[in-house]
């Protein structure tokens, strides 16, 4: 018994023995790991001046543990000369003299401690897409004003020349003014040779689909919708490149406008409106922009979205480069938009509205482009030689309105054409023969005539009591080609376009919508901590609170 008793004291020290090397082991181990961690994330932070191998050294000095023992490994990556990312690795061995346990030919506890660390400069690219529709006007338009140029100084940083955020502003209601963006896009169209035009002098023999009058581009369904539920479906919607055949929206009015040119205000594309600004960095660029926004007209989310993913999608790279080239924007944003699924670049898409969809319209397909029935003189617009074979009419006050004339083909050569004398009375015109016509004379195409008069102008002016079944043709021209629900649908497929492996975050601001603007935006968001619900007129902390987590989010480490 003696022996035995002996035999567990002697095991039971051997265990204790062992218990308390291991113990000292661990917490030396614990030890090198807490000041390994430490060291290289101190080294690894990209604003700290000191050498970072030297300051990995210094904290295991401090430690009591000899940095000639460390094994130091620092690789940066540098834009321009500055340092964009930094990771620091950093190793050392833990060798441990044991008290107990070399009675068991274990003399020393062995391990090696490392740790590593990164930081990195993230590339910012925002598109605030704002809504400026009729319903923002007043105290409203005020306070997104306020709220948005906030926005921009919490997230600009003019100082920084890596890591550099840029914003692009998206203003919108039943459209998007594209801008001069739009040059550096394909919205020039194609000539069009006519086949068999009109056998008098002036006639057009050809003409372009597109028109140079204003900024805004009509979108069809496979703008917003993928061909198939593959993801990669989904990411093509995001992209308006360089070649991307792209339409504009006819520069047309609706409605009765006095038989006058009609305002920029009155037209579906009001080029008065504050346009695109792309990947700006100037506070005092985007503070002037937004200043210069102004409210009016229906509601298109839609179109604002379209807009503001178009730019952050790396297809618009070819167009911000050419803006640099240019001197329009700096050199810092060469390459932008940066590639999707990068720790590089984090990519932020912010829509706000105050609204729902509405109505967006057009002109038919028919009616948007080639010849028209209409034809103007500037010499009869202005003077009217007795010689030259007019028939007389009498009171010709209205000189801007003389210079047109109306093709009627189903009337003899004698009388084929139609001259009003006063564009809203259509009971003191004069018939003209093919052989009577200023030889200024030219027609107009479709583009010339909407930008001239609105749809039901030309209707009443040229064709009311005359030809009925052009007359109804004229002023139903203009029609709905997107609604409520139609808007709903775009906008909802597009924002998942924009979710898919979170490539854009989206954040979304309801700002005293209604239901279904509030519905809109809680489904376009990435998560529901990404929708912001403004019931009160402080839009202002909605936007601090995305800025803030932006800024969180902005360094990764």
């Amino acid at each position: 018994m003696i022996i035995l008793g002996l035999f567990i004291f002697v095991l039971m020290l051997f265990i204790g023995g062992m218990g308390v090397d291991l113990m000292r082991f661990e917490a030396r181990r614990a030890m090198m790991q807490a000041t390994t961690d430490a060291a290289v994330l101190a080294a690894a932070n990209l604003d700290q001046q000191v050498d970072s191998e030297a300051l990995v050294r210094s904290y295991f000095d401090r430690a009591g543990i000899d940095p000639d023992t460390v094994s130091v490994n620092i690789e940066t990556e540098t834009d321009g000369g500055d340092i964009t990312s930094r990771t620091v690795n950093a190793s050392a061995e833990l060798d441990l003299n044991t008290f107990f346990m070399h009675m068991l030919g274990i003399n020393n506890l062995q391990t090696t401690v490392g740790g590593a660390a990164n930081e990195s400069y993230t590339n910012v690219e925002i598109s605030l897409v704002v809504d400026i529709s009729g319903s923002m006007g007043g105290n409203k338009l005020a306070d997104l004003k306020v709220a948005a140029k906030q926005f921009v100084n919490e997230v600009v940083d003019e100082t920084r020349t890596v890591g550099v955020t840029s914003v692009s502003i998206i203003p919108y209601n039943h459209t998007v003014v594209v801008g001069n963006l739009l040059d550096r896009l394909n919205a020039d169209g194609t000539v069009v040779e006519i086949a068999d035009p009109d056998p008098y002098n002036g006639a057009l023999e050809r003409y372009n689909t597109e028109h140079d009058y204003s900024t805004c581009v009509r979108f069809f369904n496979e703008h917003f919708f993928p061909q198939s539920d593959m993801a990669t479906d989904y990411r093509t919607l995001r992209a308006i490149s360089p070649t991307q055949d792209l339409e504009r929206l006819s520069n047309f009015a609706r409605r009765n406008r006095g038989f006058a040119r009609p305002s920029d205000w009155q037209r579906q594309c009001n080029e008065t409106r504050t346009p695109i600004l792309v990947h700006s960095t100037s506070i005092s660029q985007l503070e002037g922009h937004i200043n210069r926004l102004q409210a009016g007209g229906n509601t298109a989310i839609d179109d604002g979205v379209k807009w503001g993913l178009a730019l952050l999608d790396p297809a618009m790279r070819p167009v911000v480069n050419d803006m640099i080239d240019d001197s329009e924007l700096p050199t810092t944003l060469r390459n932008r938009p940066g590639n999707y699924g990068t720790d590089s670049t984090m990519k932020i898409l912010v829509v706000m509205t105050d609204g729902k969809n509405t109505t967006q319209y057009d002109i038919n397909d028919p009616l948007k482009k080639g010849a028209t029935r209409i034809w103007y003189s500037e010499r009869a617009g202005s003077t009217l030689p007795e010689d030259a074979g007019y028939f007389p009419v009498d009171n010709r006050d209205k000189q801007y309105n003389d210079g047109y004339f109306v093709e009627y083909p189903q009337l003899p050569a004698h009388r084929r054409f139609y001259r009003p004398e006063d564009l809203s009375d259509n009971s003191d015109g004069t018939y003209y023969s093919v052989n009577a016509l200023p030889d200024d004379l030219r027609q107009l195409d479709r583009h010339e005539l909407y930008d001239r008069l609105s749809n039901e102008d030309i209707a009443d002016a040229f064709f009311r009591g005359l030809d009925t079944a052009a007359e109804r043709i004229e002023e139903r021209a203009d029609r709905a080609y997107a609604g409520s629900t139609a808007g709903d649908d775009r906008l909802s497929s597009i924002c998942e376009a924009a979710r898919v492996d979170n490539d854009v975050l989206v954040y979304t601001i309801a700002f005293q919508a209604p239901q279904e603007g509030q519905d809109a935006m809680r489904d376009c968001a990435t998560a529901d901590g990404y929708y912001y619900d403004v019931s009160t007129t402080n839009i202002s902390d909605a936007f601090s609170s995305i800025a803030g987590s932006i800024s969180q989010l902005r360094l990764t480490q």
